[in-house]
């Protein structure tokens, strides 16, 4: 990928917008603040990284996808299921941002490819981020829970139906149980 310093100006004061774009699922259960997409994008990288690892996966391949996933929400905001967006309509939304944006760094579509490799779980890879994308919602509301006494308990079961990896699992499953002994 051949890429002018100009286009990495540009695509970066882009890409920073995504510490200013506030996670609209916690805004919308009522809390006053909320964590940016980019936090959570450090948090699916953190992640990806340990099990990528552990899978002994393409580690770059994984850190790329989870660095680029929510690249579409700087241009369309972070779209959430209480919106009642239609599904298909907001993928079709995303998928064309994404391309938009990618395009005006990469001629070669590598990011772009990396990302729908991502969206629609195309490789090992792929599936292993997407599914930490969902995981990196139950960390979220269980410091949530924790540090605000809030109940999030409907994030679990959402997330629950997302993820197919044994292990993912088993840390969903040791986050609810933490928090059940916090809350006792």
């Amino acid at each position: 990928m051949d890429i002018s310093k100009e286009k990495i100006l540009d695509f970066y004061l882009d890409a920073i917008k995504l510490k200013e774009i506030m996670r609209r699922g916690w805004l919308q259960k009522g809390l006053s603040s909320a964590e940016s997409v980019a936090d959570h994008t450090y948090g699916v990288c953190i992640l990806s990284l340990l099990f990528a690892t552990i899978y002994k996966l393409n580690v770059p391949k994984v850190l790329i996808m989870a660095l680029i996933h929510d690249i579409p929400e700087i241009n369309i905001g972070d779209i959430t299921p209480l919106d009642n967006f239609p599904s298909g309509k907001k993928q079709i939304l995303e998928e064309d941002e994404a391309k938009k944006i990618f395009s005006n760094i990469d001629d070669s579509n590598e990011l772009f490819n990396l990302w729908m490799e991502f969206e629609y779980q195309l490789s090992e890879e792929g599936k292993l981020v997407k599914q930490i994308d969902k995981l990196e919602v139950a960390f979220q509301s269980f410091i949530y829970q924790k540090e605000k006494n809030i109940n999030f308990d409907d994030f679990y079961s959402s997330v629950a139906e997302c993820i197919d990896n044994k292990d993912l699992h088993y840390i969903l499953d040791e986050l609810q149980n933490r928090l059940t002994q916090i809350k006792q």
